[in-house]
């Protein structure tokens, strides 16, 4: 394990994320959990779904990332998402497809995005 890979892995242990859009994935959430010790959270959406207020519990719980899966839901939930971690000071990531836990780490790093997940509060 490289250093990189484990400051990815101190970075997201005991955190929470939030992810949103595509279809439920639940296997792949569950190895998002197992492999970098965090709480996973999956708001399924499709492009189909008319409103982005399917996501309003989101407003009432605690995250330290948000995730939107670009392509797999409506532009407007992932403005809608977008918009809510922003006023809420949580860091924000978009990605193509679920994220694998390697894949999360890589993207996170490369986003410059470690940092602020340092700053985030911890799992609630």
């Amino acid at each position: 394990m490289n250093t990189q890979d484990h400051s990815v892995l101190s970075s997201l242990r005991g955190k929470s994320i939030a992810i949103f859009g595509g279809e439920p994935r639940e296997p792949a959430r569950l190895r998002l959990e197992q492999e970098l010790g965090c709480r996973a959270i999956h708001f399924a959406s499709r492009e189909s779904d008319a409103s982005a207020r399917r996501f309003a519990r989101f407003e009432h719980q605690f995250f330290d990332l948000v995730v939107w899966i670009w392509g797999c839901s409506r532009t407007a939930h992932g403005d809608y998402v977008r918009d809510a971690a922003r006023r809420r000071g949580i860091p924000f990531l978009v990605v193509r497809s679920f994220p694998h836990p390697n894949r999360l780490g890589q993207e996170l790093a490369n986003r410059h995005l470690l940092g602020a997940l340092a700053l985030v509060g911890g799992a609630r």
